[in-house]
């Protein structure tokens, strides 16, 4: 008898170290995720754009019909996306056509106005592609979580059922098969082991993925570099405008950041810890839970949101633009 509680709780205790064990957080490898997780949505090379955040408005010198006609938040647009001397020359020579409306000047005017058009037309598609650039990272991350989730789900799943099933045998060899008491006693303090390690593993599901940005919008977001790899010189220049208000300066980078820290960023992390995982955050890339990923692809939706102001600010200058063309024509 002695032998058969000695291998009883042997089993036991074995049972309870392997589920231990099992507890451990897994990384998942599989093709679709090595794919994912090494994914590019930035093509093959960095580019280096020269960026030079314009004068303010108050500091150049603008014609008084541009004054009259544009609100001071489109000449600032203007004035960010370069625009300012192309509508000065353009409004000149179509003030310069109606005043003398010959073939020449009507020529002119309208080669004005193409080349305004173009740039309009570039600006907006550099926009675009940022847009399209950060929908495809954040449409990466997504699809990780909702893989790695899903296994997680599942596993969760297995555990219940097994700690369901453990509960049951445990009463039913208790009272049936165990009729010693004492055997019964050891059998049961292995079960509540066992049992015990069932409940901690389905706290503590997490899978893990490595997965690699090695073009990394959020570092150049983080550290506001002077020259920008990743932004359009337009859009660096409208993410790093400083808002001329005296009491309560303020760019859209600035707003970001700011909007990071209400995600909570790091916040849950040990302090000694911090430094790892900025290098995570804000470097080539790692090993990453569904709950960091999640959070990273919010900290993309906020820049998103910026890019997304900007291409309503520029569709809102385009849009005033063509108000003050048609009062110049009547």
């Amino acid at each position: 008898m002695k032998a058969l509680k000695s291998l009883t709780v042997l089993a036991i205790f074995l049972l309870a170290i392997s589920s231990g064990l099992y507890s451990c957080t897994k990384i998942q490898k599989s093709e679709k995720l090595t794919w994912l997780g090494e994914g590019n949505c930035f093509g093959v090379s960095k580019q280096f754009f020269d960026q030079q955040i314009p004068l303010s408005i108050e500091e150049q010198e603008i014609s008084e019909y541009l004054r009259n006609n544009f609100s001071i938040r489109n000449l600032t647009m203007a004035n960010l996306l370069g625009l300012l001397p192309f509508m000065e020359v353009y409004f000149k020579s179509l003030e310069n056509y109606h005043a003398h409306p010959s073939l020449e000047n009507k020529i002119e005017y309208l080669e004005r106005y193409q080349r305004l058009s173009q740039r309009f037309e570039a600006t907006k598609m550099e926009v675009s592609s940022v847009q399209a650039a950060l929908f495809c990272e954040e449409d990466r991350m997504d699809q990780v979580v909702r893989y790695l989730r899903s296994k997680e789900g599942t596993e969760v799943k297995n555990l219940t059922v097994g700690y369901i099933l453990l509960g049951t045998s445990t009463a039913i060899i208790t009272v049936i098969v165990l009729n010693d008491p004492d055997v019964a006693d050891y059998y049961g303090l292995g079960a509540g082991l066992v049992g015990a390690a069932l409940g901690y593993r389905i706290l503590k599901v997490e899978n893990k993925i490595k997965y690699n940005h090695p073009q990394n919008h959020l570092k150049e977001i983080a550290e506001g570099p002077p020259n920008s790899q990743l932004f359009p010189s337009s859009v660096w220049s409208y993410l790093n405008f400083v808002d001329g208000d005296p009491e309560n300066p303020s760019s859209a980078r600035g707003e970001i950041l700011q909007k990071w820290q209400t995600l909570g960023l790091f916040a849950e992390i040990k302090p000694k810890d911090i430094p790892k995982q900025r290098e995570k955050f804000f470097g080539e890339g790692g090993i990453y839970t569904s709950s960091e990923l999640d959070l990273r692809a919010s900290m993309y939706e906020q820049i998103s949101a910026q890019i997304n102001l900007m291409m309503t600010d520029i569709n809102l200058l385009i849009k005033e633009f063509g108000v003050a063309q048609r009062e110049f024509r009547d």
